[in-house]
């Protein structure tokens, strides 16, 4: 399963369009049964898939990839349990404003998102930075430029 985990693929970084991988998901959670929706265990599956297609273009050795392989899983329960917490609050919060509670209630939940939020940001940037310690200085760079047309192509997206 893992011998192939970045092994060299000539496809072209895919354009999801304007709402990207999301966007398939919230257009199965909408057609699909909610048996069959997302769930959080896909969401991961997506998101070591999209970690998966970035690592094959970098060319990294069989060492690397074990090690990234461990790196990424030894965070991948601490990610679900925060994005398991951010998606109760957020359902916390449509609760509290359809209920017309007082303000205190409504600018409680937004400091808990608001701590979940960094939480969650402060993970992966200690993610992405043990990652970057296991690349060379060319795969790193690499990575850089990747991530920049992923995130130009988002922009695009978002203006179109």
């Amino acid at each position: 399963m893992w011998g192939d985990f970045a092994s060299a693929d000539p496809e072209p970084i895919p354009d999801f369009g304007p709402e990207g991988p999301a966007g398939v998901e919230r257009h199965f959670e909408a057609v699909l049964p909610e048996s069959q929706a997302f769930n959080r265990s896909a969401q991961s599956q997506g998101r070591l898939q999209g970690f998966r297609f970035i690592l094959s273009r970098l060319d990294v050795s069989a060492g690397q990839q074990a090690e990234i392989k461990q790196i990424f899983e030894s965070y991948v329960e601490k990610g679900n349990q925060l994005r398991n917490d951010i998606s109760r609050t957020q359902d916390t919060l449509k609760a509290v404003r359809k209920g017309g509670s007082e303000d205190t209630d409504l600018t409680e939940v937004r400091l808990q998102l608001l701590i979940l939020t960094k939480q969650s940001r402060s993970l992966q940037t200690d993610l992405r930075q043990k990652i970057l310690a296991v690349l060379t200085s060319e795969q790193a760079d690499k990575l850089n430029r990747i991530e920049s047309e992923l995130r130009q192509r988002a922009d695009r997206g978002k203006r179109s």
